[in-house]
């Protein structure tokens, strides 16, 4: 399905994000228009965060910092204050923010989750819960089976980027 139109039978499928707004995270909000338009996409991916403000990072240990181990070499790392995006061809793109409240960044990228009269399903795993770090996976599934998974983490600690959501394209 392409991403427009994914997001376009999300909100047919959710009238109630059509009236309530969004709980505010500019993480959540660079996820949502960079990370889930593009899908795996690079060139959607480097589109939408130029338009979003992100250029390129000239800064190799930025990319070090960032970017898995494993990551293919066409890996992009595009930054703007206080945020990153790092996409990989055909697969993941990670959006990386410094945010005060983690906590509302959670509740925002659960506002965008499949509402329960949808056609699409998710579950939440915990995947770490410690003095240092939050993570948790929603596992999206559409009825043709997995779509995507979004993995929302925080740190507990001071770190540069204290929040990061991946989106994870399982089709």
């Amino acid at each position: 399905m392409p991403p427009r139109l994914f997001l376009a039978a999300f909100l047919v499928l959710s009238p109630s994000t059509l009236l309530a707004s969004p709980p505010s995270s500019p993480a959540v909000t660079a996820f949502m228009g960079v990370c889930m338009l593009a899908r795996g996409d690079l060139a959607t991916a480097q589109q939408t965060a130029s338009h979003a403000g992100f250029s390129h990072s000239l800064d190799p240990q930025v990319k070090i910092g960032l970017v898995r181990d494993g990551a293919p070499p066409e890996t992009v790392v595009l930054v703007k204050t206080d945020m990153a995006v790092v996409a990989e061809p055909n697969g993941p793109c990670t959006v990386f923010s410094s945010e005060p409240d983690s906590h509302a960044s959670l509740a925002a990228i659960r506002y965008w989750l499949p509402p329960e009269n949808s056609l699409l399903t998710y579950e939440a795993e915990v995947l770490t819960d410690d003095d240092s770090r939050f993570s948790v996976a929603f596992k999206i599934r559409t009825p043709n089976g997995p779509f995507a998974d979004w993995v929302f983490s925080y740190s507990r600690k001071p770190t540069k980027y204290n929040i990061a959501i991946t989106f994870v394209p399982r089709i």
